[in-house]
């Protein structure tokens, strides 16, 4: 009697970067068809800055920090696409209502929705080098109802919410080649962090429709505000853990590491008076600064009643000094979550719909 031959399922290996303002991490991911997907292996590298870091030598860092990175997961593993999930600086993500009138009747098709976001987003104020990375919308209104079949309607007025994210073509040339070049990928896409997380969001909470969504990184700050199941708000702000961090460490002369670690005792209560006033001064005059930002990032685009009353939060650490702060600016029925869902697991989740079939 013949054994059955066995059916082997086919895999395919992609690798998610995500480039972060401090670090460079990526994970080999198997994708198959019908199964969930599978991270195999993780590998994280940070970018080194020096003081008063210029964009060329940042980007110099993170290019050789990305390599090295590649080369960790493509080691003994053949990759078949690449996923690049850009934060700021090196991609710019906002989100825009528009609201048009026309004079009379017009017929709405992607042709005027596509002029719509390229005229009302700010991609005008940058040069030529500056690229949509993603253009994603979240609502469309017709004569002031939502609608999700818009096309061939016929419309007085339109309403769209949307959100752009931007790069440079050059930046994004560089990264390229490091796959091209180095290991001969050349099935790459690029995304916006925010974007790719609200994805992951709207997926892993399902039963949320209202939240604020606060992802402090190394050196910024990104939020997103959830209202009714639709992003209403997007933003980013150039401080963050790795900010704080370095307060610290230029007012006790102390390296980074070792300001780490004195931030984490002050966090404990274990700091001697004389500098745990230091320390305090320090992170005191910090907070206000970046509560000054989350405001402000906020007020720009939403009432301050509409702000949805649950906040999830995450950072890699000393998440409790941004949220005690928060806490004495939010109202007191606002319910703080700590979001300790991996962040590449985040983005295979988002992923998952497109990866398996982006490239057949």
């Amino acid at each position: 009697m013949f054994p059955f031959a066995s059916q082997k399922i086919k895999e395919d290996l992609s690798i998610i970067i995500d480039i972060q303002s401090g670090l460079v991490r990526g994970a080999l991911v198997s994708f198959k068809k019908n199964y969930p997907h599978n991270i195999v292996l993780v590998a994280t590298h940070p970018i080194h800055r020096r003081a008063h870091t210029d964009s060329a030598h940042l980007t110099k860092m993170m290019l050789k920090a990305l390599h090295v990175v590649v080369t960790t997961l493509t080691h003994h593993h053949r990759v078949d696409s690449i996923s690049v999930i850009l934060s700021s600086p090196w991609v710019i993500s906002n989100s825009k209502t528009i609201n048009i009138a026309f004079e009379k009747d017009t017929q709405v098709n992607q042709e005027l929705i596509s002029v719509i976001i390229e005229k009302g987003s700010d991609k005008n104020s940058f040069d030529d080098d500056v690229i949509f990375v993603e253009k994603k919308i979240f609502e469309i209104k017709i004569n002031g109802y939502p609608v999700t079949k818009y096309i061939d309607r016929t419309a007085k007025s339109i309403d769209i919410s949307f959100a752009t994210s931007m790069s440079s073509v050059q930046l994004l040339g560089k990264i390229d080649e490091v796959f091209k070049k180095s290991f001969g990928i050349n099935k790459i896409t690029h995304y916006s962090s925010l974007l790719l997380n609200f994805v992951a969001l709207r997926k892993e909470l399902a039963d949320m429709s209202d939240y604020v969504y606060i992802h402090i990184h190394d050196e910024l700050t990104d939020i997103f505000v959830v209202r009714k199941g639709q992003c209403v708000h997007m933003s980013s702000f150039p401080m963050g853990i790795s900010t704080l961090i370095r307060k610290v460490s230029d007012i006790l002369k102390q390296e980074m590491p070792v300001a780490d670690s004195t931030l984490t005792l002050y966090q404990g209560g274990k700091l001697e008076e004389i500098e745990k006033q230091k320390v305090s001064e320090k992170v005191n005059e910090f907070i206000d600064q970046w509560l000054s930002q989350y405001t402000d990032s906020l007020e720009k685009s939403i009432n301050k009643d509409s702000i949805p009353r649950v906040i999830y939060m995450f950072a890699h650490s000393h998440i409790d000094i941004f949220k005690d702060a928060l806490k004495n600016v939010v109202p007191a029925d606002i319910h703080f979550v700590d979001f300790d869902l991996d962040t590449m697991n985040m983005y295979a989740l988002a992923l998952d719909d497109m990866l398996y079939y982006k490239h057949k």
